[in-house]
């Protein structure tokens, strides 16, 4: 590539940073239009036109289109990772400028893991806002690793063990864990009586999707036990417990309400003790805290999760 084709299509990639950049980028990351519609608050044609626009300025096809998906070509696959730099870079630019006195404002990326993000967090963003009105927020509720940097999150939350991916950490204590049923499923089946006799059980286990591993029973006797009905939704294993499908092991944000109204009973409760699960991380680009928004989110959920009824 010739350097006058190298910087005018380098110009190219600037001029269409806020608008055409950003609808390649999110439509590459979200596998469609619409979806990248939803984010940018556009209307899915004017992402596509937005697409084309930046397809015709740097001379290449960056999507491989059919009727019933939307791919990378090689050039795309290319131009994608330089591209989340840019966005990413311009996005802490604005922010360095909006935040200069030391305010917290402008709009913080959360991506939460789902079922602790919707129990846990999301019923506290009410006070967050209240605390701080000039941040906005957008959140996105996924379990699966994500590149931080690449996609403009801010602060992710994740439970389980800590990834080796150069990111910022902050520990948020270990789920609290009970052993559970439905009244209808104990009423059929009864309740086992020892750690060993729930082998003889229907038992309710959740596979991760990202690394397809069943999350492992903090148990004495975890390896004999069977998998018998398994779940890659969180969500989806809370409603499967209370459905009476089973006997699950579940957080206590879910149990604890649930016990109290009666909805599940506890199983095993003397034989398992203080079951814990797994580690809650706060993850973060390096330097993104010395961003206000940043930091004033990262304070105000480890003041959330220090909270004695989170499980610490």
């Amino acid at each position: 590539m010739s350097e006058l084709r190298r910087l005018d299509v380098a110009n190219a990639l600037l001029d269409q940073a806020g608008s055409a950049l950003a609808a390649f980028v999110h439509s590459a990351r979200l596998g469609g239009f619409a979806r990248a519609a939803t984010v940018l608050g556009m209307s899915p044609s004017g992402v596509a036109k937005a697409v084309q626009r930046l397809e015709a300025r740097v001379g290449v096809r960056l999507f491989a289109r059919t009727t019933r998906s939307l791919g990378l070509t090689e050039a795309g696959r290319l131009l994608l990772p330089p591209a989340e730099r840019i966005l990413a870079a311009a996005g802490d630019a604005v922010d360095a400028l909006a935040q200069h006195d030391g305010v917290p404002r402008g709009r913080l990326r959360l991506s939460l893991a789902p079922a602790i993000g919707k129990a846990l967090v999301l019923p506290a963003l009410a006070g967050f806002r209240a605390r701080y009105p000039l941040v906005g927020l957008e959140i996105d509720f996924e379990g699966r690793a994500i590149d931080l940097v690449g996609t403009g999150v801010d602060v992710a939350l994740r439970t389980g063990p800590l990834p080796d991916s150069g990111l910022q950490a902050r520990a948020l204590g270990r789920e609290r864990l009970a052993l559970c049923a439905a009244p209808d499923y104990v009423r059929r089946r009864g309740l086992p009586d020892t750690l060993a006799a729930l082998a003889g059980h229907d038992l309710l286990r959740y596979r991760h999707p990202g690394d397809g591993r069943v999350r492992a029973w903090p148990l004495a006797n975890a390896q004999a036990l069977p998998q018998m009905l398994l779940f890659t939704d969180p969500d989806a294993l809370r409603v499967a417990v209370l459905a009476g499908l089973g006997i699950a092991l579940m957080p206590e944000y879910v149990t604890a309400p649930a016990f109290a109204d009666g909805r599940l009973l506890p199983v095993l409760a003397d034989a398992c003790g203080e079951l814990r699960g797994s580690e809650r991380w706060l993850l973060w680009p390096a330097g993104r805290q010395r961003l206000p928004k940043v930091r004033a989110f990262i304070d105000y959920a480890v003041e959330l999760f220090a909270s004695p009824e989170l499980g610490r």
